[in-house]
């Protein structure tokens, strides 16, 4: 499958809120979004579908935007997209940044 397929597949059954900007990058495993200083990603629904091959991953993670690419530094993980929309409303300034 195409990765742009692939992407699609990712986001068939949520609605991506219309003032999030799409921020993937064609290397990137799942397609993310950026609001509110965070990188929204989001995995295919179905966890066998993963990069991770399943492991058990959760479906969203959140990171801060400024630290894309560094491989660390504060991630949040859910299954729930509920939970990713309340803590995008926190002010990145409550999160702790990479050295």
């Amino acid at each position: 499958m195409k990765q742009q397929d692939y992407f699609i597949e990712c986001l068939k059954d949520i609605t991506i809120p219309p003032e999030w900007e799409h921020e993937s990058y064609f290397n990137d495993a799942y397609p993310s979004f950026g609001f509110n200083g965070y990188q929204i990603w989001v995995a295919h629904k179905d966890p066998k579908q993963r990069d991770d091959g399943g492991a058990g991953w959760p479906r969203f993670a959140i990171t801060l935007l400024k630290e894309y690419g560094c491989g660390e530094g504060w991630t949040h993980q859910t299954d729930s997209f509920d939970e990713v929309l309340q803590e995008i409303q926190k002010p990145i300034s409550d999160r702790p940044e990479e050295d």
